[in-house]
């Protein structure tokens, strides 16, 4: 649970949010009358919390947002997905991903 937790955390302030923000800045400028003062508030406001997402993602460097992966070659040319005991297989022609869970 408190894994999960963290997790949450670092997804939300580390990538939810500057995204948030960069779209209803871009918006702001394209879509709204042109207001200097306000452009500037925004601007400083997702500039700040980019700054935020950086010392978050430090701070919780043990945390990790996706899973190990890694590739291998393959010599066949199917596409599908299987479980082979603890992690996941992604075979492509040629390829194959593997994703496993990080401890």
């Amino acid at each position: 649970m408190k894994y999960i937790f963290k997790y949450l955390v670092k997804l939300i302030f580390v990538t939810v949010i500057p995204f948030g923000m960069t779209v209803v800045l871009v918006n702001l400028v394209y879509y709204s009358p042109w207001s200097p003062a306000l452009i500037a508030v925004f601007a400083i406001l997702t500039a700040l919390t980019f700054l935020n997402a950086v010392f978050y993602a430090i701070q919780m460097k043990r945390t990790y947002l996706l899973p190990k992966i890694k590739c291998q070659w393959n010599t066949g040319f199917g596409i599908y997905i299987r479980k082979v005991q603890f992690h996941w297989e992604l075979d492509l022609p040629l390829i194959t991903i593997i994703f496993q869970r990080r401890k």
